[in-house]
């Protein structure tokens, strides 16, 4: 550009300006400009304005802004999900949601209609999901097609059985790091959720990453970046201006996501990077080294897995997948176990039969043993009834590629979300409302559909860790109520939900602490 003499630059840019500007090419230009607008963003809306359209006024009418849809009716806080459960009265099955001016969601109530679509294969909702990938890209969570089918089958060996058999020793030694500190608080009263995203935190890395991270006693920020990362996700959701791209990152809350996205996605290439360079120095050791390991984690596998041609994993890819464990692995735990623990120290009879069943199956031992959890099936139905009543995934999303033949479902709407969190829902369940453990056993779930109850989601596309989540839930829900008794008076907050892409409390969750 130094070699250019400026009264030539400055007499092509004239000469530029005079085409664009005269009559002839400055209209072409304007056409052309209004047919890629037209292209790209009217007709597309359009079209599926009139999608949306056919699918509500089949399903029914539907009160809603001409501008917010029904985001403004149901906001992404406590009363919002109450109205959603209270639309259960009088529409059992399903009712139209839309997200804005343009897009027309099903919101499915019942199990009847819910098993129709999880009984398939269709893949995530675009619509809510795809906000997501700039978090975790295309992993597990939200791929489809025969990436998802290819992934799916490469990540399951990750949570066989005999995988998962020697993490119970890191769940127990992490769960007692967090109960050290809650008994030598300052006080009885103890905001549980913030240690119990790190306890899960720690336990994700060690067990999946073999990573010892210390966070539980020197914090971490990949936390709060988490629970950021989540509320902005579901605020751009309710925002239907936030939903055009450029628009949102040049936001101010854009802005913030990126800062918080580059510190998630900082602890991943943290945590492959120092795996890959363990596995490195391994190389060239003995098999009889080898076989001294402990287990094979999640991170070995997604690093030395191959497919049936011989190809691994990318580095994006891996990359893709370790985002998402480390959200879905740690997040949705913690929130399991903190409406667990809650739900205990609100009902106190049931506390007190966990502790016994606990103390005739574990006895004296300091730790709870693989092989114990199978043998405490009061302490199962308590968390199957905390998952029932706080879900820690609210919503299931899927859309439709193509017609699900069932008389429920004969309208064939494209896409939609599953509402998890019906606890009020009275068509199917009896005083739904009532924390009732008893509603597990046996007896009570014979004729029961599994799709009243799907805090792990169903069929094809269900939770790979769910196994995982189980028996971390028993481990440390047995610990804590194994070491202290746990109660809440009139002077403990009740805790407030709100429903982000986990059930989490706005203003924590207190109990309080009696050592047994």
């Amino acid at each position: 550009a130094d070699k250019i003499p400026i009264q030539k630059i400055k007499m092509v840019w004239f000469g530029i300006q005079g085409v664009v500007t005269s009559s002839v090419f400055g209209d072409l230009l304007l056409l052309i400009c209004m047919a890629i607008v037209i292209y790209n963003y009217v007709t597309p809306a359009v079209k599926t304005y009139q999608a949306s359209n056919k699918t509500a006024k089949k399903i029914g009418k539907v009160k809603k802004h001409w501008f917010w849809g029904n985001l403004k009716m149901f906001p992404a806080n406590k009363q919002g999900l109450m109205k959603r459960v209270a639309l259960t009265l009088d529409n059992p099955a399903w009712v139209a949601n839309w997200m804005g001016p343009i897009i027309c969601e099903v919101v499915l109530h019942h199990a009847d209609t819910a098993i129709t679509m999880l009984s398939s294969a269709a893949p995530k909702n675009r619509t809510g999901y795809r906000f997501l990938r700039p978090w975790i890209g295309d992993g597990l969570l939200t791929s489809s097609g025969k990436k998802w089918q290819r992934n799916r089958r490469l990540l399951t060996p990750a949570f066989h059985f005999e995988i998962l058999k020697p993490y119970g020793d890191v769940f127990n030694e992490c769960v007692k790091v967090m109960l050290d500190k809650w008994e030598a608080g300052p006080n009885n009263q103890v905001e549980i959720y913030n240690d119990l995203s790190l306890m899960t935190l720690d336990t994700m890395l060690q067990c999946a990453m073999s990573n010892k991270s210390n966070c539980q006693k020197i914090g971490n920020e990949y936390i709060e970046a988490v629970h950021d990362l989540s509320m902005f996700t579901i605020q751009r959701a309710h925002s239907p201006l936030m939903h055009i791209d450029w628009i949102y990152w040049l936001s101010r809350e854009g802005r913030k996501c990126k800062k918080a996205l580059d510190i998630v996605h900082r602890q991943s290439e943290k945590v492959i990077s120092e795996r890959k360079k363990v596995l490195l120095m391994n190389t060239g050791e003995s098999d009889r080294r080898r076989n001294k390991r402990k287990h094979l984690d999640f991170l070995d596998i997604l690093l030395q897995t191959k497919d049936e041609d011989g190809m691994g994993l990318s580095d994006k890819e891996i990359q893709e997948e370790v985002d998402t464990f480390l959200f879905e692995g740690h997040d949705t735990t913690a929130s399991g176990i903190a409406w667990a623990l809650y739900n205990l120290a609100s009902n106190e009879n049931c506390q007190d039969k966990c502790r016994e069943e606990l103390r005739r199956v574990v006895g004296e031992k300091e730790n709870i043993d693989w092989d114990d959890l199978s043998k405490l099936p009061y302490l199962t139905m308590c968390i199957k009834e905390s998952l029932r009543l706080y879900p820690p995934v609210p919503f299931i999303g899927r859309e439709l590629k193509e017609p699900l033949h069932r008389q429920q479902l004969k309208q064939n709407p494209k896409l939609l979300f599953i509402f998890s969190h019906c606890t009020e829902n009275v068509h199917v369940w009896e005083s739904p409302n009532e924390y009732n453990p008893e509603r597990f056993n046996p007896e009570n779930i014979k004729g029961r559909s599994p799709h009243a109850y799907l805090p792990f989601s169903a069929g094809p596309r269900n939770c790979i860790g769910q196994n995982f989540a189980l028996n971390e839930l028993k481990i440390s829900i047995g610990q804590t109520i194994r070491r202290f008794k746990l109660y809440t008076d009139e002077t403990t907050p009740t805790p407030i939900i709100k429903p982000a892409l986990v059930l989490r409390p706005t203003n924590g969750i207190h109990i309080k602490f009696q050592p047994v």
